[in-house]
């Protein structure tokens, strides 16, 4: 398949599925680069595991490379689609989070990848709000992992490794005070950090299918736990004002957890205790 060059109001370009790869044809790059309003594009279910470093494109806002062999993110990425906001990376191989920065980027998708560490130090993305890594091989995350994405909204790390989370120290904490929803879900997590426990604007929790055994003191602000498929026996006395969904099934609870104030709990979960 083939393009031509400088289609100046083409807006929205989808190659799915042509087979292309393992690297994108020069001519597909070369006419993408000349498409002066495109701001969406679609490669998803090809054979791609590179891109030119001469294919670029200042308005691209949208991109996805879902289903594709990528190793690792193309070098410059970042760079070469300067005002990228969407970015879709589901179901290819990378194995580490891309060190690389973007000022530009909101929504990062990578699930189902095989992605198994992070480091933070050479990671950046200022304006990010939204991070999917679910179902990859991570197994801990950095102790700064909150400077990485220092507006971070939503975080899906369910279906991975992690048995611990580092506990806050002075100088660092695990995850942004910016942070809402926090799906923690089908790991292998023994014991809430206050790296959790400490997330003051946190709304919504999931840690369903873990190995925890008691829940601390939450923060007063959140609305939602998912707490199903732990073996916890022991919820510490605390008030839970603004909590209107709360669920317990399938733990170790031997009686109804009084010790908690709840005063607007609409839905409340506790079979199989």
């Amino acid at each position: 398949i083939s393009l031509p060059e400088n289609m100046k109001e083409i807006i929205f370009v989808d190659l799915s599925n042509n087979g292309m790869g393992p690297l994108l044809p020069d001519d597909i790059a070369k006419a993408l680069s000349s498409y002066p309003k495109l701001k969406t594009l679609c490669f998803t279910d090809n054979k791609l595991e590179n891109l030119q470093d001469f294919f670029k494109n200042d308005n691209i806002d949208s991109f996805n490379l879902a289903q594709n062999h990528f190793h690792e993110l193309p070098e410059h990425f970042f760079e070469n689609f300067p005002k990228l906001e969407t970015l879709t990376f589901d179901c290819n191989f990378l194995i580490n989070f891309p060190q690389q920065k973007s000022d530009s980027v909101i929504t990062l998708s990578m699930p189902l990848n095989c992605i198994e560490s992070i480091s933070s130090s050479d990671i950046y993305f200022s304006h990010l709000t939204t991070l999917d890594l679910s179902k990859n091989r991570i197994k801990t995350l950095p102790n700064n992992f909150s400077k990485s994405f220092p507006k971070l909204s939503y975080l899906n790390l369910s279906d991975n490794l992690i048995s611990q989370i580092s506990e806050d120290d002075t100088d660092d904490s695990v995850f942004p005070q910016t942070l809402r929803i926090l799906d923690l879900s089908n790991n292998f997590i023994e014991k809430f950090s206050n790296s959790i426990t400490s997330i003051s604007n946190l709304l919504i929790l999931n840690i369903i299918n873990n190995r925890i055994t008691c829940i601390p003191q939450l923060q007063g602000k959140i609305k939602k736990i998912r707490a199903s498929r732990n073996l916890i026996s022991k919820i510490e006395n605390q008030e839970l004002n603004l909590i209107k969904h709360f669920t317990l099934a399938h733990n170790g609870l031997t009686e109804f957890p009084s010790e908690i104030k709840m005063k607007v709990l609409e839905t409340f979960k506790i079979s199989y205790n």
